[in-house]
Formats: C-alpha cells, sequence, structure tokens
C-alpha cells in the first residue's frame, strides 16, 4: 500500500490521525496536531515525523472507499 500527500494516515498500533506530507529516502513525513497545556486552556502544537511504510495504515473518508468531490 503507498500513500500520497494529503492521505489521512494512522500508526496501525493507534494515535493520532495524520497527514501525509510526502515521501522522501523510503520514509513518508506526517503532520498532526498534538494538545499540550492545561485542561482548562488547552493549546496546540503541530508535530512532524517520519514513518516506514509498514508502520501505517489508511484512515478517514478514503480508507472506507468514500471519493469526496467539489460540485
Amino acid at each position: 500500500m503507498s500513500f500520497n500527500p494529503g492521505d489521512t494516515v494512522q500508526m496501525k498500533s493507534g494515535g493520532p490521525l495524520m497527514t501525509v506530507v510526502s515521501f522522501e529516502d523510503n520514509y513518508y513525513y506526517c503532520t498532526w496536531m498534538e494538545r499540550s497545556g492545561p485542561q482548562s486552556s488547552p493549546k496546540y502544537a503541530k508535530k512532524q515525523e517520519r514513518f516506514n511504510e509498514v508502520e501505517l495504515t489508511r484512515s478517514g473518508p478514503r480508507a472506507m472507499g468514500v471519493t469526496i468531490g467539489r460540485s
């Protein structure tokens, strides 16, 4: 299974939904938003990490075969 920039993925072991940004040197670079700070005043930080293809699975509407088009 291969992924394209813009695909929504998740680690097979679980975790946040991530967006594939690029594929370089046999790694998928993904970004996601991570909550930090106190519960009463949450802040979010953008995170980025690289993953091997075997660590990821497709998630979101495309994983279910749904195509979202523009009218």
